[in-house]
């Protein structure tokens, strides 16, 4: 429905506006999916097993302590690589261009 919805307001939006609630749904989606695969399923199954009398041990624990830390690191690492702002800002390419354009300007102004 969200798509529907964002493809019939292209129209009233700008190229770019539409381009950005493209991509922030989708790190929406990220983030909801992270914690679901990254959390609750491991989480889930460590419940679960000894009802159907699976033995897990005990390392299982270091594995539940693993995926719920895991998780404070997943998805904010979810959200700069599915964010092209934030990904330019943590991997300063934006700096980068600009050197870029600077150094092309004073080649142009010297020659």
């Amino acid at each position: 429905m969200i798509m529907k919805k964002l493809n019939r307001m292209t129209s009233k939006m700008s190229r770019k506006t539409s381009n950005l609630q493209i991509e922030l749904l989708r790190a929406l989606i990220v983030q909801t999916v992270i914690p679901i695969f990254v959390s609750f399923v491991p989480c889930l199954f460590c419940y679960i097993a000894p009802m159907f009398n699976i033995d897990l041990g005990r390392p299982i624990n270091y594995v539940e302590g693993i995926a719920l830390g895991a998780f404070a690191f997943c998805d904010p690492m979810a959200i700069v690589i599915c964010l092209p702002v934030f990904r330019q800002r943590v991997m300063c390419q934006e700096k980068q261009s600009r050197l870029d354009s600077l150094s092309k300007s004073v080649e142009n102004t010297v020659t």
